[in-house]
């Protein structure tokens, strides 16, 4: 059985969440981001700007214009799946993802608004046909407003309620009213089925398979509660996708005895000093080296002490991070209007300010993903 130090695990998810230098000199290609998405992905994205800022961090240069197009051609999919949280991947990811998110969802929504689950199951159904193009937000909750004025008029006439039935809903792809996918709000919804009549239902079985196996690649050794929180599914569908997989899995315990798997692959016979461990980098909101994991898995790369610092489990807003040397050593925020900004750093405690050398490679990625112009960096 392996046995993983805190060390170990620190080096072995950094080599797989960070495998390019950050060095920006060539641009990615929009094929090397698809490439990328597809061994990180899903990546959270309630905050517009995150999938630019996770995509800059691990691919320094890759382009704004290039992942607008990657968003506005539907290579790039963003769409409230697992957990009911928004989430940017590519589109067998999706396909994935939607598939998990569906499974019961009629079922609890009906325990919620005590709706007959047929009649909920319906309802949707008839969302997902109103949202044929795109459509505003608001006018998707009027509609489901007035679907419901008939046969549950006492629902139809709590706003909330409407609200609550319409969350989450996993076949409805989101976009801004514009091109400005880095910072608008997602007002516009549209069936998934509508846009990529391409994509082929996966059984969900399946699609915890292939998305546990996904997980252990990204964020490997992992614990079995981290995949059921990322995933937001039981254990039993974990233990299950975890058989299927088994002859590609490695198993063992981590420094506090908890049972840990990880994907057995040429990145897991590594024993290299990852390109992480050197540098430092701009992360983004809810970013994966924090929120990939469950509970303490969150304190790979910092101390309790640090951790509520950058996340707030009360409201669950998470800071853009600074990590350096492969430890989270504080937080950072861009302060201005327009193109031209200041990027400012909070170190947490016990770690020195950074020189502004040392900020500059990660800057200048954030910079090209976001299409901004940093005039200045403080340091505080």
């Amino acid at each position: 059985m392996r046995r993983w130090t805190e060390e170990d695990l620190r080096l072995s998810t950094l080599r797989r969440q960070f495998p390019w230098p950050l060095d920006g000199s060539t641009a990615p290609t929009p094929a090397a981001v698809l490439d990328l998405v597809a061994a990180i992905a899903p990546i959270q994205s309630q905050v517009p700007r995150a999938p630019f800022v996770t995509l800059a961090t691990r691919l320094p240069g890759v382009r704004y214009a290039d992942l607008v197009d990657l968003f506005e051609d539907h290579r790039l999919v963003k769409a409230s799946t697992l957990r009911g949280t928004v989430f940017t991947s590519d589109r067998r990811q999706y396909a994935w993802a939607e598939a998990i998110a569906r499974s019961g969802r009629a079922q609890h929504l009906a325990g919620l608004v005590k709706v007959p689950v047929d009649e909920v199951d319906r309802l949707l159904t008839a969302v997902e046909h109103r949202a044929a193009d795109w459509v505003a937000w608001d006018d998707l909750i009027e509609h489901t407003r007035t679907l419901m004025q008939e046969s549950r008029p006492e629902v139809a006439a709590r706003e909330h309620e409407v609200r609550v039935l319409l969350w989450g809903l996993a076949g409805l792809l989101r976009r801004p009213p514009d091109s400005a996918w880095h910072k608008r709000t997602d007002v516009l919804r549209r069936s998934s089925r509508a846009a990529l009549p391409e994509l082929v239902d996966a059984p969900v079985e399946e699609a915890v398979t292939n998305l546990v196996e996904r997980h252990l690649g990204a964020y490997g050794p992992v614990s079995k509660d981290d995949l059921c929180f990322f995933l937001g599914v039981r254990r039993t569908p974990v233990n299950r996708a975890l058989a299927a997989i088994a002859d590609r899995v490695i198993t063992g315990e981590g420094p506090d005895g908890r049972p840990l798997v990880d994907l057995d692959d040429a990145v897991a016979a590594r024993d290299d000093e990852p390109e992480a461990a050197r540098g430092v980098r701009l992360l983004a909101e809810f970013d994966g080296c924090l929120m990939g994991y469950a509970g303490s898995g969150r304190l790979r790369y910092l101390t309790p002490e640090q951790l509520v610092a950058v996340f707030n489990p009360k409201n669950a807003v998470c800071a853009p991070m600074v990590l350096k040397d492969g430890w989270i050593v504080g937080r950072w925020r861009t302060v201005g209007a327009g193109r031209r900004v200041r990027v400012e750093v909070s170190m947490l405690p016990p770690y020195p300010p950074l020189a502004e050398a040392e900020l500059v490679p990660a800057v200048r990625a954030v910079e090209s993903a976001l299409d901004l112009e940093v005039r200045e960096i403080r340091v505080a």
